[in-house]
């Protein structure tokens, strides 16, 4: 019987490019992470003669989607995410899983909430991320 090859979520590492082509630097202590969702637009060409009487669809724009990321608050990790929804142009994104692999995607940070504070609970933070262009996933080496 063959073992998993099963990818485990502790390690998952979030980064972002801080001098091109490949400086990266962590943005906090990572707690859980949404990875791009993709999709595809589609538009209606049907038409009368359409066969069976179904509609029919060609395929239009993809979109990346969007990431969340979910910290630890830190004030140095909040400064960073503060930074990027200050700026007008995307940061680069790379979250590495535990086997090494990585998705990488270019992105604008459009909330950067500090979550909700309790008496009895740590302070968190999460960013939510506007995929810009492309999602690329990369096996490990």
């Amino acid at each position: 019987m063959a073992a998993t090859k099963a990818v485990k979520g502790f390690g998952l590492l979030a980064e972002y490019l801080v001098t091109a082509p490949s400086t990266y630097a962590q943005i906090g202590e990572l707690l859980s992470a949404t990875p791009p969702q993709k999709s595809r637009e589609t538009i209606d060409a049907t038409h009368m003669q359409s066969p069976g009487g179904y509609r029919e669809f060609i395929s239009s724009l993809r979109t990346g989607g969007e990431s969340t990321l979910t910290f630890n608050f830190t004030p140095e990790g909040y400064q960073v995410l503060e930074g990027m929804f200050d700026d007008d142009d995307p940061a680069t994104f790379r979250i590495t899983l535990s086997d090494g692999s990585t998705i990488k995607f270019d992105g604008l940070v459009t909330e950067q909430p500090i979550d909700d504070i309790a008496i009895d609970d740590k302070v968190g933070m999460s960013a939510t991320i506007q995929v810009t262009g492309p999602v690329t996933f990369t096996e490990p080496a």
